[in-house]
Parts: structure tokens; C-alpha cells; sequence
């Protein structure tokens, strides 16, 4: 299985794509969708495809499909990117630092 987001124009946070990231779903979006989720430091990090036009999108969709290493190791590192930063404990520790630096 692979999850494809297909808008490029959104707004807020997108629940559907961390929540694809979270189950360890290999991920093709559009940079823009991408990029303020992931921060440009993660780029080339193998968490997901960035794929900003419709042919980028069915070649990462078929590179995903044919290979399972491929999907494996986007998977693994999405599922370990969203624990790293998104999951309760991270969070945790984000708002306890905010939380202390306004004492």
C-alpha cells in the first residue's frame, strides 16, 4: 500500500498524511504539502517522495509498488520520523520547554 496526496494547495496541519506516516505508510506528496511537515533538513532522508507533477507522482507510485525494499525503508523511516517528533513524548518535551522558558 502506498498513500498519495494529491492536493498541492492546502492549509493547517494534515492529519491524513502523519496519521499515513504514523501506520508506516510509504508517502508521495507535493513539496509543498511535504516541506512544512518534514522541514527542509529532512530532505533526501528517505521519509517521503516529493513529487510535484502528476507523471512524478505515478513513477514514485510505481517505484513503491515494484520495489519492497524501496517501501520498507520509506516506511520504516516515515513511522520513525513521526515518533521522533509528533508522537505524545515528543510533544512532551516540546511543551515542557516552552512551558519552562516562560518562567
Amino acid at each position: 500500500t502506498v498513500y498519495y496526496y494529491p492536493m498541492a494547495q492546502c492549509s493547517g496541519v494534515q492529519t491524513k498524511l502523519l496519521e499515513a506516516m504514523a501506520v508506516g505508510l510509504p508517502v508521495v506528496a507535493a513539496p509543498e504539502v511535504l516541506d512544512p511537515i518534514l522541514g527542509c533538513e529532512y530532505q533526501g532522508q528517505e521519509i517521503a517522495i516529493r513529487a510535484s507533477e502528476g507523471s512524478d507522482a505515478i513513477g514514485a507510485i510505481s517505484a513503491f509498488i515494484r520495489s519492497k525494499n524501496l517501501r520498507r525503508r520509506y516506511s520504516n523511516n516515515a513511522r520513525n520520523f513521526i515518533i521522533q517528533h509528533h508522537s505524545r513524548e515528543a510533544v512532551s518535551v516540546k511543551l515542557a520547554r516552552i512551558i519552562k522558558s516562560l518562567n
